[in-house]
């Protein structure tokens, strides 16, 4: 067992260097014993090859830990981008080294405490360099989808090669899995990096406009159409009824090799390749854009879309004349709205490849397909079942937002999709807070349960109290038919955003103090380092949540839940309970602007008046300090929650079924 880390272990001892790295302390979840120097505040400077291995031979030797059932429901996911995770000054010269796979394996036991499941890996393959928006590469700028980033590799390993990147990732895989834990990652499809490795062998399988054009590239605006608009069957053909298309479609151009192929043939082996391209054509790859009409989104210039179509399907057809160079709009990257005309079948059966191939070498237990609902509907079920054909109970998670086509994403064959809660779950004060909470169980599949995501607001910048974000992260844990999703950094108090993507300007990126060497910096584009060293903010808050989740998790379910039945924006409580027989859990959140008792809810059917029975305080986090009985029920200032149990004679709290 442990192979993998066994050999990373060996190549540590051979090759690794003994040089002093500074690390956070928290990061010695091991208890390193060897030679410790004190370093900066919050740190210590240990020898790098001495610590690693040390972490490497006890986690080995610890006992192996029961990993999740298969199914979403109940799971707790960790969104992580490996490169922030473990970024730090290490060789204390106020320069950040990015994170590396091997430094992350020292946080995987601080995941394990805060009650972690599963960790979900944003895009780890290799990024593309050209067009960058940063320091660094976004991690969904794909350069090749089937290797892995020579970013992540740690110069305590030797000099980087394929082999001893794949070797450390399957380490970390294989830890995660004795440790408990099943490993989710994040793959792009419809998009790539704008000098995507694809592009040597198969430039047609790209769309290309003029060099000189891309500063003033953008996609038409539609008029009859709002803002944000999404593509559908009665509105496509409104994209090719503007009068200033051809002005568009002007700006495209066929691909290099069709240009001229005996001058392909003498730059196709550029190291460079797009670059080459450039020089020679005075052609460029074209940026991708958003795939709903008259979105007020900023060209996303770090990627292009890939060329499913090889044809002109229906729509194009009856106005777009013959012979007009292969080019991008929103009926050809809306593919399930648009079925293409002459699918890229190369291009489908490379790409249905692409999780089992991560199967096969790392053994990954679960995937999130980014924009999966966009793709055509006959792909993505390739995808789905090539991947279970691998691993029967593969976890596979839709980024769809509408609990409405949750239906459709069980067809598809996914497990639970992203739906509405991270839209909401911060915004405690907004009146209509318990419409948009309680109310996500209608979708058919589990729903993410999030306060924050990789590209959302910070949780610790939208609700500045502490307490509050201890009281909403217990209750996100505790909704209905959920999958409970903890951002890289949420629970150390993170107020810096990683990307500007969703609810954010570019004025966003200004969430830390002026003297902050990481103030401006945005974790998809530049080295940033999280705040390790000061209060740990609501870890302890948070491993309470997930061991109160797991005892009850075999009830957190539509059919043993009942909200509290005022669910307009009058109400300033948000209420419910899980009822199994006479074992209750109720939980009371005040979002008021005064102090209230638990006898203002009332009733809250079936449990009677709260008054009756005994109950157990499972978690508080007011200033009321007398026990909970019949006669004594706690008053909760606004943003306080409370958690009670009413448990049957004879009922075990350490089962995990109530």
């Amino acid at each position: 067992m442990l192979e993998h880390t066994r050999r990373l272990l060996e190549r540590l001892l051979q090759h690794g260097e003994n040089r002093p790295m500074a690390i956070p302390a928290l990061w010695n979840t091991m208890r390193f014993d060897g030679d410790i120097a004190r370093g900066r505040a919050g740190e210590i400077v240990v020898p790098a090859r001495d610590f690693y291995a040390h972490l490497l031979a006890r986690l080995m030797r610890a006992p192996a830990k029961r990993r999740p059932a298969a199914g979403a429901q109940g799971r707790v996911l960790y969104s992580m981008l490996p490169r922030m995770q473990s970024a730090w000054d290490a060789r204390m010269d106020d320069d950040v080294a990015p994170g590396t796979l091997l430094r992350t394996i020292c946080i995987l036991p601080r995941l394990k405490a805060l009650g972690v499941d599963t960790l979900y890996l944003l895009p780890i393959c290799q990024a593309g360099m050209h067009y960058k928006k940063g320091a660094l590469p976004s991690p969904y700028a794909v350069h090749d989808f089937f290797a892995l980033d020579p970013a992540l590799h740690d110069a305590a390993l030797g000099p980087c090669t394929p082999q001893v990147l794949e070797e450390t990732f399957a380490a970390l895989v294989e830890l995660c899995h004795h440790l408990g834990m099943d490993v989710m990652c994040d793959f792009v499809f419809r998009t790539c990096a704008r000098d995507n490795v694809l592009m040597r062998a198969h430039p047609d399988w790209f769309y290309w406009i003029d060099l000189r054009a891309q500063h003033t590239f953008a996609p038409p605006r539609v008029p009859g159409v709002g803002e944000n608009t999404s593509l559908n069957a009665k509105n496509a053909a409104s994209v090719y009824k503007r009068a200033d298309l051809r002005g568009y479609l002007s700006d495209f151009r066929p691909d290099p090799r069709s240009i001229d192929a005996a001058r392909w043939r003498e730059i196709s082996g550029a190291e460079d390749l797009l670059g080459a391209i450039e020089r020679a054509y005075g052609i460029t790859t074209a940026p991708a854009f958003s795939d709903c009409m008259n979105d007020h989104q900023p060209l996303w210039t770090d990627v292009t879309y890939l060329r499913y179509d090889l044809g002109r399907n229906a729509l194009a057809q009856a106005y777009v004349p013959e012979g007009t160079p292969p080019y991008v709009l929103f009926d050809n990257i809306k593919l399930n709205v648009v079925p293409p005309a002459v699918p890229n079948a190369a291009l489908w059966e490379l790409m249905a490849d692409l999780i089992p191939s991560y199967i096969r070498r790392f053994d990954i237990d679960g995937a999130r397909i980014d924009m999966g609902h966009a793709l055509p509907k006959a792909l993505l079920r390739r995808i789905v079942a090539r991947a279970r054909a691998c691993k029967r109970d593969f976890l596979l998670w839709s980024e769809e937002f509408q609990t409405a086509k949750s239906v459709q994403a069980r067809a598809d064959g996914f497990d639970f999709i992203s739906g509405p809660l991270w839209n909401g779950l911060a915004a405690w004060q907004n009146p209509y807070f318990n419409r948009r909470v309680l109310r996500a169980g209608s979708s058919v599949l589990p729903v993410v349960s999030a306060l924050e995501m990789a590209d959302t607001p910070r949780l610790a910048e939208q609700v500045p109290r502490r307490e509050v974000r201890a009281s909403l992260a217990v209750l996100s844990m505790l909704l209905p038919q959920s999958v409970c999703l903890l951002n890289s950094g949420m629970c150390i108090g993170e107020v810096q955003p990683m990307n500007l993507g969703l609810g954010k300007s570019e004025k966003g990126r200004y969430a830390l103090h002026d003297d902050d060497p990481m103030q401006g910096r945005l974790a998809f584009f530049d080295v940033y380092r999280m705040h390790w060293c000061k209060e740990r903010d609501i870890c302890s808050e948070v491993a309470g949540a997930t061991r109160l989740r797991r005892r009850w998790a075999r009830v957190m379910d539509q059919a043993h839940f009942y909200p509290h039945p005022v669910m307009d924006g009058t109400n300033v409580w948000t209420a419910f309970a899980y009822v199994s027989g006479e074992n209750v859990l109720l939980v009371a959140f005040n979002r008021g602007k005064r102090r209230a008792s638990l006898r203002a809810l009332g009733t809250l059917p079936p449990l009677g008046t709260l008054q009756n029975g005994e109950w157990h305080i499972a978690y508080y986090n007011g200033t009321f300090n007398l026990p909970c009985d019949a006669a004594r029920l706690p008053m909760l200032a606004p943003g306080e929650l409370i958690v009670l149990e009413r448990r049957a004679p004879h009922t075990s709290n350490r089962r995990d079924e109530a």
